[in-house]
């Protein structure tokens, strides 16, 4: 309960100015004591025409009957106080009187006093984002263009045209791919995937042969021998491409029964949990909806994006993880499928479309689906 001591118009305030002007009354006038003239036949008014008995019943009924049509005002409850107050002639009931007298009056100054202040400040209630994190598992495409075109995983890692392809599967022991060939221990993508600057290649190729595309800030360029296991760089696994020939490719998932986008593309992602760093939460959503297990070193931040109103989304890159991409999440998505960074399927969710865009061209934040004020 707040009091009007507690208000904008402070009671402390207006009670030390009464007592400056008691004050001042008493440096000016002095002592004074004077009869009380009150009572219920004294006579108040213009010229004395009404007894204050009167008078104040009178005030009283104006009070009740301006209350009822909305029409109360200061004068109407201090005037029914002054009159009481004058229909007193016991010394306690008119003390009581002028008491509320005072106390009406002080109010009013209050009532005053907050009308010239300027309205409170409105306190913005603190904002608090949801964060969503994005997961690109990233390989490179298999020479002559469009394999894993929305080809599933997890059945066997089957293209849409059956053609051999890089198996990004099973890796961290050196096994075959489908086709035979030796995949890299820790992923299908060999660590001068990177270049030196950070930036990440869609490939491996170099300037000028349409292998590089710009990368996320905070990339980190990898130095030294490939890892074990690994032919020697510039000699491409068994089913590999070229390395001047590939283009990066992404994995996506088509949503289904989530009520959200379900029908649409996506990349693996998911909400921010409690307790955890967006880093833990990117190999938490790998690994729950493609099965596979990535080393949070070989995350590489690429992109992040603000989404009216409230959504923030951070998205990460890794070329190299252990384990097969299948479809961990049945009863979320349809399928999974592998397509080129430069030929994504038409019908994906919006937001991660532009996501893909923006990390193309190197743009490492965007806003998605602001309007500009005014």
């Amino acid at each position: 309960m707040t009091h009007d001591g507690e208000a904008s118009g402070s009671l402390r305030g207006v009670l030390a100015e009464v007592a400056a002007e008691r004050a001042a009354q008493d440096a000016m006038w002095g002592f004074q004591d004077f009869p009380d003239g009150t009572g219920r036949t004294a006579l108040v008014g213009a010229g004395g025409v009404r007894e204050a008995g009167e008078a104040a019943g009178r005030a009283k009924r104006e009070v009740t009957e301006a209350a009822a049509r909305g029409a109360l005002t200061w004068r109407h409850v201090l005037h029914e106080e002054v009159l009481e107050a004058f229909a007193e002639d016991d010394p306690a009931a008119l003390r009581a009187e002028l008491i509320q007298v005072a106390a009406v009056a002080v109010k009013w100054v209050q009532a005053l006093d907050r009308r010239r202040e300027p309205p409170p400040r409105r306190v913005r209630q603190r904002f608090r984002a949801i964060v969503d994190v994005h997961v690109l598992l990233l390989r490179p495409a298999r020479d002559g263009g469009p394999t894993w075109d929305g080809g599933r995983t997890g059945n066997g890692g089957r293209t849409r045209d059956g053609g051999p392809t890089w198996d990004g599967g099973r890796t961290g022991n050196g096994g075959p791919t489908r086709d035979g060939g030796p995949t890299w221990e820790d992923g299908p993508v060999r660590d001068d995937e990177f270049m030196p600057d950070g930036r990440l290649m869609r490939g491996g190729g170099s300037v000028g042969d349409g292998g590089l595309a710009p990368g996320g800030p905070g990339g980190r360029a990898r130095t030294g021998a490939p890892p074990t296991g690994a032919p020697p760089t510039g000699a491409p696994p068994t089913g590999a491409p070229p390395t001047g020939a590939r283009v990066r490719e992404v994995l996506l998932g088509r949503r289904a029964g989530t009520g959200y986008g379900d029908g649409l593309w996506h990349l693996p992602s998911g909400h921010l949990e409690a307790g955890e760093s967006v880093i833990e939460a990117a190999v938490r959503e790998a690994r729950e909806e493609t099965g596979v297990v990535l080393d949070p070193a070989d995350l590489t931040f690429v992109h992040v994006m603000h989404r009216a109103p409230e959504r923030v989304g951070l998205f990460f890159a890794a070329t190299r993880w252990r384990g097969e991409p299948y479809n961990a999440e049945p009863h979320k998505c349809s399928e999974l499928g592998w397509w080129p960074l430069d030929k994504l399927p038409h019908d994906m969710v919006g937001y991660p479309d532009a996501a893909l865009a923006h990390i193309r061209d190197g743009v490492p934040f965007a806003l998605h689906e602001w309007h500009p004020v005014g």
